[in-house]
């Protein structure tokens, strides 16, 4: 065989769109079920068993850390689909769509100091992967201070870091950034049979 190296094919990252639905799959699936747990106020039966079963103790411990994950996954994977496709030969028709698809979807607020940053996807991507401090946010309508009280992540994450020295600050709906992702993608769905005529060995899968 040849050397592959010099195969004149454009070759960029593989950015594999299952592994992005799966992702928005699991992340949807996480805090809807951290949800499911929130307390809902109700005055509890006395003879009735207050402590948190295995089940409840297994999602409060392991939703943060599962979020995160792919959290960051799914950013990481979505600021290099970008990228692959803005230096694409379909770039300006992924610019209008992406464009289009972000002024229907309130992704957050970022802010450097007193400076407010447009919000786009592709700035969360960049805040997600970059940010110092990630924190889900949760309610209950439980008694607060009950140490039995039943909390819940409300799908608003919010997210601080610095950039060359000043801080930032941004807050993320995840629900909303599911659905900016989802309707990137289908976009690559439209242009899947041209892009892979124009690039033969196009790396979107």
């Amino acid at each position: 065989m040849t050397n592959p190296y010099w195969h004149t094919a454009y070759k960029p990252h593989l950015v594999d769109a299952a592994e992005i639905r799966g992702l928005c799959f699991d992340l949807s699936n996480i805090v809807t079920a951290s949800r499911s747990k929130q307390g809902t106020g109700e005055q509890r039966d006395p003879e009735d068993d207050p402590r948190f079963t295995h089940t409840e103790r297994l999602c409060f411990q392991m939703a943060e850390d599962e979020l995160s994950r792919r959290l960051l996954r799914l950013a990481v994977l979505i600021r290099t689909f970008d990228d692959i496709m803005a230096n694409s030969p379909v770039a300006d028709a992924y610019r209008s769509h992406r464009d289009a698809a972000e002024k229907d979807v309130a992704l957050g607020s970022v802010y450097t100091g007193d400076e407010r940053i447009t919000d786009t996807l592709r700035e969360c991507c960049n805040k997600i992967i970059h940010a110092d401090d990630v924190r889900p946010t949760y309610e209950t309508d439980d008694d607060r201070h009950d140490e039995f009280a039943r909390w819940g992540m409300t799908g608003m994450i919010e997210l601080e870091g610095k950039l060359r020295g000043a801080n930032w600050s941004i807050v993320i709906c995840i629900d909303n950034l599911i659905e900016a992702v989802l309707d990137l993608l289908t976009f690559a769905d439209q242009m899947d049979e041209l892009y892979r005529t124009t690039i033969p060995e196009g790396r979107i899968a």
